[in-house]
């Protein structure tokens, strides 16, 4: 396991109630800051990843999906969810080109870390998976 495995794992499982909570009410922002932001062209998918997971977030949360079935996930998909809206993380993100790029780098490992949950989702949501998944 590298060590951002091991820091969003870590991160995720340190989550509170309220934290969780924090991340739900900031689905509506992060989704504005998706379709409004400048993000890395390195990463051409990740405003359908950042939707999917705010749709996988609301819909555990909200008792849609069985938060046992969807395991560390849950947890790791809110985390990358309050990861992306923090104005302040690794690389600030008022930096123009580069600023989202640690979001970036977080949203993929939690695609790559979930897929065995979030693959299924998506295919539920009749999303294109193809599209969805990290390009290796």
């Amino acid at each position: 396991m590298n060590q951002l495995d091991v820091y969003i794992g870590d991160s995720a499982r340190a989550l509170t109630a309220a934290e969780i909570e924090d991340a739900v009410r900031a689905i509506p922002l992060v989704r504005v800051e998706v379709a409004t932001a400048e993000l890395p062209d390195q990463f051409p998918n990740l405003p359908a990843q950042v939707e999917l997971l705010c749709h996988f977030v609301e819909d555990v949360y909200g008792g849609v999906l069985s938060r046992e079935n969807a395991g560390d996930t849950f947890l790791e998909a809110a985390f990358a969810v309050r990861y992306f809206h923090r104005r302040v993380d690794v690389i600030p993100d008022r930096i123009p080109r580069i600023g989202k790029l640690d979001d970036a780098v977080i949203v993929q490992a939690v695609m790559r870390r979930g897929a065995s949950v979030l693959e299924p989702y998506a295919k539920g949501l009749k999303l294109p998976w193809k599209e969805l998944r990290v390009l290796a």
